[in-house]
């Protein structure tokens, strides 16, 4: 499994019916179905990232179940490019199960938990230093990492993966996502149907406070 398939969660998630939805119990069952594809999803990737001595994802790994229905992680190989694709599979789901109808839907909290231990990860191991930013490492599971030769920082990194680490540890009503919609390169646009009611907010409706 790749690190970029950890998406798939946040991809499967954003169909779930908020709250107030009115569609038929059929689509809504489904997509209950969806919620918790996704959050099996998700927690496969954090198994995966909490197997590693460094916390940080591996680019590529691979699982297997165990005789009593427990997922395992086999082993993993590669080192982390500071890819979104984790930490937006955090945001959505937390913003998801946050604002979602009906039961079993999980612990939003706990998002909030691993979003804070890959930042906590990432901020230990791939910063270079005070003053050359961040960057990809080479092997995950080696104490410390090593940087990539040369130093690389993607713009992703940024854009995505920073803006959603935020975004799951701030208030809900920043960027709330029945009013904007992420591009792959994690920026926010505003809903077309929302943008004279909420969504033109010079703060996009975030409400300050502490993070």
């Amino acid at each position: 499994m790749n690190v970029w398939h950890c998406l798939l969660a946040a991809t499967l998630a954003l169909g779930v019916p908020p709250k107030n939805s009115k569609e038929p119990s059929f689509q809504t069952t489904s997509k209950d179905h969806h919620l918790k594809l996704a959050q099996a999803i998700a927690e496969t990737c954090h198994l995966a990232t909490n197997s590693t001595a460094s916390g940080l994802p591996y680019a590529l790994f691979g699982i297997e179940e165990t005789s009593n229905s427990q997922t395992s992680i086999v082993k993993g190989v590669g080192g982390y490019a500071l890819e979104p694709s984790l930490a937006e599979a955090y945001f959505v789901l937390h913003r998801t199960l946050s604002s979602t109808k009906g039961e079993n839907r999980g612990t939003p909290q706990k998002y909030q938990q691993y979003a804070w231990e890959l930042a906590s990860a990432i901020r230990r191991y791939s910063r270079v230093n005070e003053t050359e930013g961040y960057s990809a490492t080479m092997d995950s599971d080696q104490l410390p990492p090593v940087p990539t030769t040369p130093l690389r920082q993607p713009p992703h990194f940024i854009s995505g993966t920073l803006k959603y680490l935020y975004l799951t540890l701030a208030p809900a009503d920043c960027l709330p996502l029945d009013r904007w919609v992420f591009n792959v390169a994690g920026h926010p646009l505003p809903i077309c149907a929302n943008a004279g009611g909420g969504a033109d907010k010079g703060t996009f409706g975030c409400s300050g406070g502490g993070v």
